[in-house]
């Protein structure tokens, strides 16, 4: 069911969009508010495909939000020399264990997250992805293995309760891209989606705009680039490289979409900073999260030199 980003296989797509929107975060879950670094320039196009370790196809099962989690775990250990391939049934089955859903299709992804903070996540050879388990609670001996390797922090870019416009989060997207951070995001997708072919620059993807195009379901995929002149990110999926028919899906497995896809119903965004060790380290200094009539919150992020010292 892995298909590297230079192979041309696949054709096992089945297009399934049936992620679910995160609600606020329940008691223990983290809320860490993405803020860019001071003075981030922002290239006028980035492409970070050679991060990417291998493009995936969810076939008929809906585990497109541990999919993009995982290309984004994989992808910064790929950057650091620690190449790895994450199990994503592992992953998706105790996902759905924590939601009370096993044998349901879908999750949310602040809740994926949450459980690989807490749980972890193994690797592809200990629990091989395979559709007959995804209603089946992984053994104990995969929770001891998962819990050896856990992702160590992970923020929020644009939450569906944050009151952000398109360019603000568009902004925010663009300057996690700029720090090489691959942005994970969900929301409700069109058929258009499934019937994109060519160079992604050409695509023309339509956003859900009801009742004239409707959603299919939501779908989870990664921001991994983008080109400001034509207002198109460049977008990661796990549908494979190509359709049911056999015929190309999207450019080699990826997707062009609008800069306007923030704006589709219950759009969330996140990265993953750190996994096992590993962090693309954020910027020291204050960072300010809330300002508002009746408080103000800000972390402190201290320089190396400074931790041990008061």
């Amino acid at each position: 069911s892995l298909h590297p980003a230079d192979w041309d296989g696949g054709g096992m797509t089945q297009f399934i969009a049936n992620t679910l929107a995160s609600n606020p975060p329940k008691p223990g879950q983290r809320y860490i508010p993405f803020v860019p670094r001071t003075g981030i320039v922002i290239a006028d196009k980035l492409d970070l495909m050679p991060d990417v370790f291998q493009l995936e196809d969810q076939l008929d099962v809906g585990s497109c939000v541990v999919n993009g989690q995982g290309s984004q775990i994989e992808s910064m250990l790929k950057v650091a020399g620690r190449p790895r391939d994450i199990s994503r049934m592992a992953w998706y089955t105790m996902a759905l264990k924590y939601e009370n859903r096993l044998g349901q299709e879908g999750l949310a992804p602040a809740d994926a997250l949450h459980v690989g903070y807490t749980m972890g996540v193994c690797d592809e050879s200990a629990y091989p992805y395979d559709p007959n388990l995804r209603a089946v609670d992984p053994p104990q001996v995969i929770y001891d293995l998962a819990s050896k390797t856990c992702i160590d922090r992970y923020e929020c870019v644009a939450a569906i309760w944050d009151n952000w416009n398109e360019e603000k989060k568009i902004d925010l997207v663009l300057a996690a891209l700029n720090e090489r951070i691959q942005v994970g995001f969900a929301c409700q997708v069109s058929d258009s989606l499934r019937h994109l072919s060519g160079p992604w620059q050409t695509h023309n993807y339509i956003p859900v705009s009801y009742p004239n195009n409707p959603s299919i379901g939501g779908h989870y995929e990664d921001f991994i680039g983008y080109d400001l002149s034509i207002r198109k990110f460049l977008v990661q999926g796990s549908w494979g490289t190509k359709k049911p028919d056999g015929t190309p899906y999207g450019d080699g497995g990826f997707v062009g979409l609008p800069f306007s896809v923030v704006n589709s119903p219950f759009f969330e965004s996140w990265i993953i900073r750190g996994f096992d060790g590993v962090e693309i380290a954020e910027e020291p200094g204050i960072k300010l999260e809330v300002v508002n009539r009746y408080r103000i919150e800000a972390r402190i992020i201290p320089k190396p030199a400074e931790l041990g010292t008061t």
